[in-house]
């Protein structure tokens, strides 16, 4: 039970992505976490609908699909970076 309630006062990291964006540190990783989880749904909707264009339509719908991974990785490397400060602080 320890390890789950430390998971829920867990912060993330500053963790920048591409040229623009960053995620900020002190957001709760569950909430980051069901952010992550909508943004590769999007993602994937977004991926799927692009295959399904011809190149030239699809490519638009490719790069946006490509920007919602990068910030679903970013969100993620965030939320891990955080639990791992909260379990070297805790030790």
């Amino acid at each position: 039970m320890k390890a789950l309630t430390s998971t829920l006062t867990a912060t993330t990291e500053t963790t920048p992505f591409g040229t623009l964006g960053c995620i900020r540190a002190g957001l709760p990783v569950l909430e980051v976490l069901e952010q992550t989880a909508s943004l590769l749904e999007c993602a994937e909707a977004t991926g799927r609908e692009a295959a399904s264009l011809d190149a030239e339509q699809g490519r638009h719908l490719a790069w946006a699909s490509l920007a919602l991974l990068e910030q679903a990785r970013a969100a993620l490397n965030a939320a891990v970076a955080g639990l791992y400060r909260q379990r070297r602080e805790s030790a």
